[in-house]
């Protein structure tokens, strides 16, 4: 199984090797997880209530195409 790997602040995986399906779409919610987190902490850092909004608009908007990510994993109806 290929694993992701940290390069910097980036998780990358190494696309010569062989990558299922499967283990992409974990390692794209992973990084929508990790997206999630950033916006979410950098409302904290930023007085600006426009720039506050957009931020939290990405969060939730990423939220929902994580859950999509998870549904896929766990073979919801949806993805069947």
């Amino acid at each position: 199984m290929t694993e992701s790997r940290y390069n910097g602040d980036r998780r990358e995986i190494d696309m010569n090797d062989q990558v299922s399906p499967a283990q992409q779409a974990a390692h794209l919610r992973d990084m929508l997880t990790a997206l999630i987190e950033a916006a979410r902490q950098n409302i904290g850092h930023i007085s600006d209530p426009k720039a506050q909004a957009l931020f939290e608009v990405t969060a939730e908007v990423a939220g929902g195409l994580r859950n999509a990510y998870d549904d896929y994993a766990n073979k919801a109806p949806a993805w069947r």
